[in-house]
């Protein structure tokens, strides 16, 4: 029984993570080779 809690605590963590590492992204990926070239125009 003290197995199953402990691989219950450990899928719980799991998901936590992978949800936390989507944190601040934003938009589509590019690929290394789609890049968009870098505008002297910067807004940020």
């Amino acid at each position: 029984m003290k197995l199953r809690q402990i691989a219950m605590v450990m899928l719980m963590l799991a998901l936590t993570a992978t949800g936390l590492t989507a944190c601040g992204k934003r938009g589509e990926p590019y690929r290394p080779s789609e890049i968009p070239a870098k505008s002297g125009d910067s807004t940020s």
